[in-house]
């Protein structure tokens, strides 16, 4: 008897809600390489994609041109929130992945902060990229801007 109510109570019941979808995003920044902080150098600017996976973890592809040098460099992250995916909580995020260049790839271990609401999102981000132990390790700062696509 019990069984023939499952149906009804099932259609009865309010709907939940599916999980929000995050929104994909597409920018551009400019930045430089800090090695040394009393001599920036390598200005650069790039462009970057935010493609949500699952949960905290986006695809973060990014391509730069240094134009005072005319070098490119690409990067293939992954980047987590760890704090969230919504609100203020999702300010923060770090990733990592790797570096490619004309020179051999290197690592990339990226931190930063964006604005999580609106269409417009600011971002500053910093990027260590090579390796410590080969006392060679770069880090770079780029600030830029991010828009949301779609609604």
């Amino acid at each position: 008897m019990r069984v023939r109510y499952l149906p009804l109570i099932l259609t009865l019941a309010p709907p939940t809600p599916a999980p929000a979808q995050r929104p994909v995003l597409v920018g551009t920044y400019v930045g430089a390489s800090f090695s040394t902080p009393t001599d920036p150098r390598n200005g650069r600017v790039g462009a970057s994609a935010v493609l949500p996976l699952f949960g905290p973890l986006d695809l973060y592809p990014s391509f730069e041109i240094f134009p005072d040098v005319g070098a490119w460099q690409g990067l293939l992250t992954v980047r987590l929130q760890p704090l969230g995916t919504e609100g203020f909580a999702s300010t923060w995020y770090i990733g990592g992945g790797v570096a490619l260049s004309a020179q051999a790839p290197r690592k990339a271990l990226v931190t930063g902060l964006q604005w999580s609401s609106g269409r417009a999102r600011p971002f500053l981000e910093m990027r260590f990229l090579g390796d410590i132990e080969e006392a060679n390790p770069e880090l770079d700062v780029v600030a830029g801007l991010s828009v949301r696509m779609g609604n």
